[in-house]
């Protein structure tokens, strides 16, 4: 996806590198959205290392970014059991999901956030704080699920909110994506002019994502595990979540787990300058056999 090719970059123009580097677009694969929500990272996972395994490297390390992270994991977790040299995983803010939100009103208003667009100019409500105090506050009365029409029934200090998104309802989802699409600017970096052509489909990529995030339960692992967390953990679309990346990587590190703070909040720590803190700090390894 684009918004990684800063990183992507700025690691392929280290004019000292001598290893190689891969990248996964799951995005180009018609099969992601089609395996079972509660497997699926595993699944992509044991696909990768396959793909990994017939490359004609010896040595990895992987690296994954939210989501990606949880998919690096289960890729060294193959690769190991397959008796291939793995370097500790590095995860880039990979933070547990712990709020599942019914229906699409506030996916697409943080799909927006992801992408760049001005989600004020596509009707959605621009303050982040509202937003994250209204979650915040209906999270903890539902434990952690969030009906949509809760959303819709907020009154006091919140109704704006309430007004807006039920206004929201009232257009179909074709619509409001179109709307999102138009709000993103011209010099947006985001998305390639090729994702632009499949804002809809790349919205359902988005949402299996953070849907699978939250059924993944991690099993103990044996290798070593670098967790690269935000200091700013404020999120723009969702409360803070809690565990953060340490204690939630713990449960299931059974090697050497080292947190090391990286400056940014999830989306910012991808862009300049923070990003390019963040390429000084990964060294990907790999020797031809």
């Amino acid at each position: 996806p684009q918004q990684f090719s800063s990183l992507f970059q700025i690691l392929m123009d280290n004019p000292v590198r001598t290893d190689g580097i891969a990248t996964f677009n799951y995005t180009e694969d018609n099969s992601y959205l089609e395996s079972n929500e509660k497997d699926h990272i595993v699944t992509i996972g044991r696909r990768y290392a396959d793909i990994l395994l017939n490359s004609g490297y010896k040595k990895f390390k992987l690296i994954g970014y939210c989501m990606g992270g949880l998919i690096a994991i289960e890729v060294a977790r193959a690769l190991l059991e397959a008796g291939i040299a793995v370097m500790p995983v590095v995860t880039i803010d990979t933070i547990p999901i712990v709020l599942e939100m019914d229906g699409d009103l506030l996916m697409e208003r943080s799909y927006g956030l992801m992408v760049g667009a001005n989600v004020s100019e596509a009707g959605h409500i621009k303050d982040d704080i509202m937003v994250r105090h209204a979650l915040e506050l209906l999270k903890e009365q539902k434990n952690g699920y969030i009906e949509e029409k809760a959303i819709l029934s907020l009154t006091g200090e919140l109704e704006e909110l309430s007004t807006c998104y039920s206004k929201q309802k009232k257009l179909s989802q074709s619509e409001r994506l179109a709307r999102l699409k138009k709000a993103i600017p011209d010099n947006n970096n985001q998305l390639s002019a090729k994702d632009m052509d499949r804002f809809e489909e790349l919205f359902e990529f988005y949402k299996r994502n953070y849907r699978c995030a939250i059924r993944y339960i991690p099993k103990p692992f044996a290798g070593d595990l670098q967790a690269l967390s935000c200091i700013d953990e404020n999120s723009p679309f969702v409360p803070v979540m809690k565990p953060g990346t340490g204690e939630f990587l713990s449960k299931c590190a059974l090697g050497t787990l080292d947190v090391i703070p990286i400056k940014g909040n999830h989306l910012s720590c991808l862009m300049s300058p923070n990003v390019e803190d963040l390429a000084k700090l990964l060294d990907m390894k790999g020797e031809k056999k």
